[in-house]
């Protein structure tokens, strides 16, 4: 009994007892991969047979890195920006939401918020959380404390 790849990409394969094994590679897109087997007999007679199997492409989620001060001085601006990356595709959305601190009016672009440091009495943090969301709805998010 022999197997071999008949289609698709190659892949590292191995049969023991005609069975044959591999590990599903990681696909940018569906793939399908063909084998096929020959058998022969005692009396030299063969027949063969094929398999398909498809391979599905699984998304891996963005990630996103925040970067902006650690501190600011009352009146400040502060700005931070969202570095985000989706390996295999494309950045459908980022949104921003305010978690702790005193209430800031922010100014927003497309990776990016503004906002004056506030007045308060004493050191107070100011926590936000952007969410970046692929193109296969995969999302992550990332903090920031300033």
């Amino acid at each position: 009994m022999n197997w071999i790849q008949s289609a698709g990409d190659n892949v590292e394969f191995s049969q023991t007892d005609g069975v044959l094994s591999f590990t599903a590679p990681n696909v940018s897109e569906n793939t399908t991969l063909g084998f096929s087997v020959t058998v022969t007999d005692n009396a030299g007679k063969s027949a063969q047979a094929s398999k398909t199997v498809l391979i599905n492409q699984v998304n891996s989620a963005p990630t996103v890195i925040v970067t902006g001060p650690e501190e600011a001085e009352k009146g400040d601006s502060v700005t931070l920006v969202a570095d985000a990356q989706d390996s295999d595709g494309s950045i459908n959305s980022i949104t921003w939401q305010q978690i702790s601190g005193p209430v800031v009016e922010l100014t927003q672009t497309q990776t990016s918020i503004s906002f004056n440091a506030p007045t308060v009495a004493q050191n107070t943090n100011v926590t936000f959380v952007v969410t970046v969301t692929d193109d296969d709805n995969a999302t992550n998010s990332a903090q920031k404390t300033a």
